[in-house]
């Protein structure tokens, strides 16, 4: 498909040890893409992006995997500026222990009845994210799910917290306290990574 990209910045990027109170230097990271437009149709597609870490729930290690990415078959969403973007989804994978604890593939349908229905109509999921703000909860793993306006300008946004249990049950509300920027590209580094979890 032949895409152009019509939305790049310069971003720096902080990168960080997951262990004791060693930090790496900043490196600069030039012209990140969010997002690029279909030449031919004019349909707007989100950068894709994943992540994997390892977190501890309840004294036990539990490794948990996303692959944030547009699908082409979901429905378009036009937002209230009239412009088209295609839908999103992440396939979220917990395992302990090499054992699949949890694994679903979220889509914005899963947020029907939380997220306001007129907010649902010209929003898609947008961003997608470990809740970092949760990392002294060593109850559950913690995730933020954010529907909104795709368009990178708009603040329009709702997040929703998923919790997934050691045993692998899976609850969702709105994330309490707490603002989402899901269209940065470093978004998936943990500004807080030096507690050593």
């Amino acid at each position: 498909m032949k895409t152009s990209t019509i939305i790049a910045f310069s971003l720096f990027a902080m990168t960080f040890a997951s262990c004791g109170n060693k930090t790496k230097e900043a490196q600069p990271v030039e012209e990140q893409i969010v997002e690029t437009v279909d030449s031919v149709t004019g349909i707007i597609r989100l950068k894709d992006y994943s992540s994997t870490d390892s977190v501890t729930v309840n004294d036990k290690t539990y490794k948990y995997t996303f692959a944030f990415m547009p699908v082409d078959s979901l429905p378009i969403i036009t937002n209230s500026q009239g412009a088209q973007y295609y839908d999103n989804e992440v396939k979220l994978t917990v395992t302990s222990e090499g054992t699949t604890v949890y694994s679903h593939t979220f889509r914005k349908g899963d947020f029907n009845g939380i997220a306001p229905s007129d907010l649902m109509k010209t929003s898609s999921l947008v961003g997608f994210n470990y809740n970092y703000l949760k990392h002294d909860d060593h109850s559950a793993l913690y995730f933020i799910a954010t529907i909104g306006d795709p368009d990178i300008s708009s603040e329009i946004s709702y997040p929703i917290e998923i919790k997934v249990t050691a045993g692998g049950t899976m609850t969702m509300e709105k994330a309490q306290g707490f603002e989402t920027e899901p269209l940065h590209s470093d978004m998936n580094e943990d500004p807080n990574d030096d507690y050593g979890v």
